[in-house]
């Protein structure tokens, strides 16, 4: 069973959740019921000390349906996800993928094993918050 933890940072708008250990499907899903979820504009999940080996399809499926399930009230307009190999590349893919193609899930997803790499693209896709005048 994974740990997964959730962090928000109010002055970048950035929502961070690192997971580590063997993770499940539950795992992740746990996480959206954690409180503050879905408040960042901009979510960084870390799978980089994780085992994500035992994530199936299904696993995929339902986690996909889930995060459908919080669109209308998710505040976030761009995700990064950090890895740790190609093989877990190959797998947010696919659910990048399924996002995608089966749900129509049009949110703008970045997958990479670099953790600076995925901030820089966050700051670069999500535009800063418009100061009152």
């Amino acid at each position: 069973m994974g740990d997964a933890s959730l962090s928000y940072d109010a002055e970048t708008d950035l929502e961070s959740i690192t997971v580590t250990g063997e993770v499940s499907a539950a795992d992740i899903i746990g996480v959206t019921h954690q409180k503050g979820f879905g408040t960042g504009r901009k979510k960084l999940w870390d799978f980089s000390r994780s085992d994500l080996s035992g994530i199936t399809t299904e696993d995929v499926i339902s986690v996909l349906e889930r995060f459908k399930e919080l669109d209308a009230t998710n505040k976030a307009q761009a995700t990064a996800v950090v890895v740790k190999n190609q093989a877990d590349e190959v797998l947010i893919n696919l659910f990048k993928a399924t996002s995608k193609d089966i749900l129509n899930r049009t949110m703008p997803i970045h997958v990479t094993t670099s953790k600076s790499d995925a901030l820089e693209w966050l700051e670069a896709i999500v535009q800063p918050k418009k100061q009152a005048s």
